[in-house]
């Protein structure tokens, strides 16, 4: 894609950008995919006739193949700068191989669901072996610990809804399974939210940031300087709702410090 090329002379920051975005691609689309999963069986029950209703089983799996193969994408570049484009054929020629073993191996068991696991598993193979042989030509810094956290939060809620769709369907069901999305998305990003502490050396004109981070890869944070002819401010985060508190002094002192959590994405 033209964004990954234009990083081609970049290389150093392409390295941690590619990161980040692979991390974002996987909080956004893994929340479509856990969508799929939810409005799969009433849009397919209400939208189709009675023969067709089975196939809601297969939307989310199918969904799920199609946000994998963004991953792939976002794991090429590194054959893309080294220009070893044969590589791109022979991971696709391995996920098709792999799909037609799968094929033959599952729908005999689970039918058409099998044919939907065979779909999603191969295209789980192209990002997996593309990362095996592009990291050889280009470092990128996956944020390991928001991807597993993410995936995991993604694959534990889709599975519920697909569990529990396939024993009933009703209103307290999606309520429960609605709550249940919430409060998982809720943990997530809070977890996913590093934050970096603030330091602030202020005196009667002026004031002195000092960024010191609380993660390994803290937001860029940008901080003016502006004379403050008040000078008393504190801003204390309790995780996960932050609380904010400010004093105003009419005579402040001629320099003391504030400590001011931020907390960023």
């Amino acid at each position: 894609p033209p964004f990954f090329m234009s990083y081609v002379n970049k290389q150093a920051e392409a390295g941690r950008i590619f990161g980040r975005v692979m991390t974002y691609y996987t909080l956004g689309f893994g929340s479509l995919i856990v969508l799929v999963f939810f409005a799969a069986k009433p849009l397919v029950m209400s939208m189709t006739a009675a023969t067709f209703h089975e196939s809601w089983v297969v939307v989310g799996l199918v969904a799920t193949g199609f946000a994998l193969k963004g991953w792939y994408l976002i794991t090429l570049p590194g054959i893309s700068f080294a220009r070893k484009l044969h590589w791109q054929s022979i991971i696709e020629w391995i996920a098709a191989i792999s799909n037609i073993g799968l094929n033959f191996w599952l729908i005999p068991i689970y039918g058409i669901l099998g044919a939907a696991m065979a779909t999603a598993i191969s295209y789980l193979t192209l990002p997996v072996v593309a990362w095996l042989v592009s990291r050889k030509f280009l470092t990128v810094l996956y944020q390991w610990d928001r991807l597993a956290l993410s995936s995991t939060a993604v694959a534990t809620a889709s599975g519920l809804i697909f569990y529990f769709s396939g024993s009933y369907v009703g209103w307290s069901y999606y309520g429960l399974i609605s709550n249940f999305i919430v409060v998982l998305a809720f943990f997530a990003f809070c977890k996913l939210s590093p934050s970096a502490l603030v330091i602030i050396k202020a005196s009667a004109n002026s004031i002195i940031p000092l960024l010191i981070p609380c993660s390994s890869s803290p937001a860029p944070a940008s901080i003016s300087n502006k004379k403050k002819s008040t000078k008393l401010l504190t801003v204390v985060s309790l995780w996960p709702t932050p609380t904010v508190s400010i004093s105003i002094m009419s005579k402040p002192a001629a320099s003391h410090k504030i400590i001011l959590s931020l907390v960023l994405l």
